[in-house]
């Protein structure tokens, strides 16, 4: 009776607390499965990567400060996981088990701060944290170790340098916002900030949306607004980011710092990872590391996709996924691999509708593949059963936005300009293709393929090598790809794209178009490497002058190369409307960061500020060159 007296007076305090501070919360845990929880989130978080913060220790949950347990606690386990084994091994040699020791410190600790005391303060868990580093460290080394015994394997450092060599590309630009990519940001930011489908109050951040019963909605595709949420969730709860404000348009609208990391979290990341997909395509045509890593570099450097993956546009997230389902269905596809595709070419049509023919043209892939029996029906109705999600969500957002499932925002535009291309009687705004804009997509100096990308002259030559070396599906593929996103183009009225750089709806088809170039590559004498060398460094040569001014020129320049791009990098007065939203040079990581040493440099010397980018390309490729030396021996025809 005494102690539930106490515990009675207790609750009775903590409940007057609770009423003159409401932030205040119960420290003494009812159940074991809440102590177990603050013991996971405050012993494994609280205190920080970098040491103790100051805290309240009122709060038993604050993902502010917590949000590294998920960081620190997964290396801890493998610690404990390696400690078990490694502790085995000492044993079976008759060497002291030390490693059971750490473990067996680490468990009893843990056991009696979880059991035995009733606070959930994290300065009492404080005796966690010397086992626990030991663990950490035990993983650390470990991985590090494993690392450097498999670390001169060709294949390996040709992935990792080609995935770190883009990655940090993107990351060197923070371009400003245009109406295009404000639209996508301000529903992701109206979700996270508010719990809102709905713009209210953000319309003014962009021309791009629509209106529905009085209120403003994104007038696009939601799938890559849907894609970033949890990376704003996460780099808004990790950076402690403030809000997107309502109804002020200067304040926000050309760089909020929350579109630098989702756009890197979107479009920089998807568009590594498309980098190392292509690596391995290649290698599976019998490509050598060196020659694979050219083919995924003079992508993501050499081609407007270098542009796209630095705005928070919806290109790059879907050629991510289509091109990852060409590979899960191109090899060795059983049925859980095709019910990811299904998923994953179902995303792709949410982000972008016009890639809709790819997906089809990539769901006809697997329909054959039955028809052959290199798969079973098991992994068709996968394919179809992974699609169903994508679309479901689509669905669901179109009917709680526009009052039915089938209705878009495109039929909904605010701007007359834009209703009048978008319909419901013409969604995608497609029309009839007209043939005279073929010429002008192919090698016309405003948006040509062949101007912006010049690697992909070698594609036809590598559909014909993909036919003589028998990987048939692979050239089919290519292909049908890249004929059906050129298709798309000449058939919609807006066909330059708007602001962008190069043929923006093109961009899709390129990784299919380099998977020729990797067939060539793979079958051609090495004179046609050198070509196709020559060709990437132009390609990138153009990329890093368009990206260096913004990434995007206006449509109204029938030559932006000449008339904007290169005017610019020599120092020539700023052109009417030549930029998104002017300046010379638009936001990196070095104007940014020597703002004032930047600034004191004469108009035809401000190049100088992307040397560190231009050194540090050149210093990894070169890397890869040397050490990924290994050639590979897949040569092998398709069944």
């Amino acid at each position: 009776p005494k102690r539930l007296k106490a515990i009675a007076d207790f609750r009775i305090n903590v409940s007057r607390k609770q009423q003159a501070h409401p932030e205040f919360i119960i420290n003494l845990l009812d159940t074991p499965y809440s102590k177990i929880w603050a013991v996971a989130v405050q012993g494994f978080g609280r205190y920080g990567e970098f040491g103790p913060p100051r805290a309240s220790s009122l709060h038993m949950v604050n993902w502010r400060l917590d949000w590294s347990c998920f960081l620190w606690g997964p290396i801890v386990l493998a610690g404990a996981i390696w400690a078990g084994f490694r502790g085995r091994t000492q044993y079976r040699e008759g060497l002291p088990p030390t490693a059971w020791a750490i473990l067996a410190q680490a468990i009893v600790a843990l056991t009696v701060v979880t059991i035995y005391i009733p606070l959930a303060w994290n300065r009492y868990y404080l005796a966690l944290q010397a086992g626990s580093s030991l663990l950490a460290a035990a993983a650390v080394v470990a991985g590090i170790d494993s690392f450097a015994r498999k670390s001169f394997d060709p294949w390996k450092i040709a992935s990792i340098g080609v995935f770190s060599t883009l990655l940090v590309s993107y990351a060197f630009y923070w371009h400003a916002r245009d109406w295009n990519v404000s639209s996508r940001l301000m529903l992701t930011y109206a979700v996270v900030d508010r719990g809102t489908i709905r713009l209210d109050g953000l319309e003014d951040h962009t021309g791009d949306k629509a209106v529905f019963e009085r209120h403003y909605y994104l007038d696009k595709s939601p799938g890559f607004s849907f894609l970033a949420i949890p990376v704003y969730s996460l780099v808004k709860s990790a950076l402690r980011l403030p809000p997107h404000p309502l109804g002020r348009k200067g304040e926000g609208f050309t760089h909020w710092p929350a579109d630098y990391w989702v756009t890197l979290g979107t479009s920089g990341l998807l568009t590594a990872f498309i980098g190392v997909l292509l690596l391995r395509i290649s290698r599976e045509l019998g490509c050598g590391p060196r020659i694979s890593a050219l083919v995924a570099l003079a992508y993501g450097l050499a081609t407007p996709a270098y542009a796209y993956a630095t705005l928070s546009v919806g290109h790059q997230a879907s050629t991510f996924a289509l091109l990852w389902t060409f590979s899960l269905l191109w090899i060795r596809p059983n049925p859980f691999r095709c019910g990811l595709a299904g998923f994953l070419a179902s995303f792709a049509v949410v982000i972008e509708p016009q890639v809709a023919p790819l997906a089809g043209i990539l769901g006809i892939y697997l329909i054959v593949q039955w028809a052959g029996k290199r798969v079973d029906l098991a992994s068709v109705a996968a394919f179809a059963l992974g699609a169903i999600g994508p679309l479901a969500a689509w669905l669901s957002y179109n009917n709680a936005a526009f009052g039915g499932p089938l209705e878009m925002g495109y039929f909904h535009h605010a701007d007359p300009r834009f209703a009048s291309v978008h319909s419901a009687d013409h969604p995608l705004g497609l029309r009839s293709p007209n043939w005279s804009l073929a010429k002008e997509l192919l090698w016309g100096r405003r948006r040509g393929l062949l101007i912006f990308a010049p690697i992909a002259a070698f594609a036809p030559f590598g559909w014909l090598a993909l036919l003589w070396k028998r990987f048939w599906a692979a050239a089919a593929v290519s292909f049908a790809s890249c004929a059906a996103m050129f298709l798309v183009n000449l058939s919609y009225p807006e066909w330059t794209g708007g602001w962008s750089t190069g043929p923006r709806l093109l961009t899709p088809m390129l990784p299919f178009a380099l998977i020729a170039v990797a067939g060539l590559l793979a079958a051609a004498p090495r004179i046609f490497t050198v070509a196709v060398g020559l060709a990437a460094g132009y390609g990138a040569y153009l990329m890093l002058l368009c990206q260096g001014v913004g990434a995007r020129i206006s449509q109204d320049f029938p030559d932006p190369l000449n008339q904007v791009v290169l005017p610019l990098w020599r120092g020539a007065p700023l052109p009417p409307r030549a930029l998104w939203p002017g300046g010379r040079f638009d936001r990196n990581l070095v104007n940014w960061t020597f703002t004032d040493w930047v600034s004191t440099l004469p108009a035809d010397r401000q190049w100088l500020q992307f040397a560190p980018l231009i050194a540090f390309q050149t210093l990894m490729f070169a890397f890869i060159l040397l050490k990924a030396r290994a050639r590979s021996t897949v040569d092998r025809p398709e069944e």
